[in-house]
């Protein structure tokens, strides 16, 4: 690996920071990175060299690209966005373990038996692994499942449609009323009942709004299955040479 080098001003114009495309003027900060053969790298002091950048290895650089990637899954937000990155990563990962089986099939049988035919396989078996695991986490989620889910719950929660009429709570309260007056022994009763619904024109919801918390409900289990995705894909990477 390459020593980084930080330079406090540049002698002269050093070109665009391939970070963050900015351009490197004379006076500025900056680091730069030099292989034994190759040419040299620059950053300007806010870009960091990544660890695909460190390294002359074509194979190398792409796992460590896709790892990169599998890291800032972290800045999406929505599960299709997460399962369609997923879904591209993961072909990456399986397309390089192919290369590296082709590699190892396409040299002497002889050689395949030695040390860079086993770190072929190796690299092979390990970015298959990886593939495999990325395209086996289940992203599915059924909105239909997940709103009977958020009714079930809500019904719980005592969180319903009002869907008495006014005539209806004026009766009832009436009625009500009238046991109290009636059965002086049962107030208790009576008083349960007027409070039971008098509780329910008070926590009843007008459609719009019930189906306002459902829609709440269903964005919260789809939240909940994201980050049930993005924690699982996040414990696959490629951690071979």
């Amino acid at each position: 690996m390459p020593k980084i080098t930080n330079v406090e001003k540049a002698q002269k114009d050093q070109g665009t920071c391939p970070g963050c495309g900015g351009e490197i003027k004379k006076g500025d900060p900056y680091k730069w990175i030099k292989f034994r053969f190759g040419g040299r790298k620059v950053r300007c002091a806010s870009c960091k060299f990544k660890d695909s950048d460190l390294t002359q290895s074509e194979f190398l650089s792409q796992v460590y690209d896709l790892n990169d990637r599998i890291t800032g899954l972290s800045d999406l937000d929505n599960l299709d966005d997460l399962q369609s990155e997923v879904e591209d990563i993961a072909s990456g990962y399986e397309t390089l373990a192919d290369e590296c089986y082709e590699k190892k099939e396409n040299m002497p049988e002889g050689l395949q038996q030695g040390s860079v035919g086993e770190m072929l396989e190796e690299r092979s078996d390990g970015c298959r692994e990886v593939a495999d695991n990325l395209q086996g986490i289940d992203f599915d989620f059924s909105d239909d499942i997940a709103r009977e889910e958020a009714l079930e719950q809500l019904d719980t929660d005592d969180v319903h449609l009002k869907d008495l009429t006014e005539e209806v709570v004026k009766r009832l309260r009436e009625e009500a009323r009238e046991a109290v007056e009636s059965h002086p022994d049962s107030v208790n009763e009576a008083a349960w009942y007027e409070e039971l619904y008098e509780s329910y024109v008070e926590e009843g919801l007008d459609p719009d709004e019930f189906e306002e918390k459902v829609v709440e409900a269903i964005d919260e289990k789809r939240l909940e299955k994201f980050q049930e995705c993005l924690e699982e894909a996040q414990l696959y990477s490629y951690e071979g040479q």
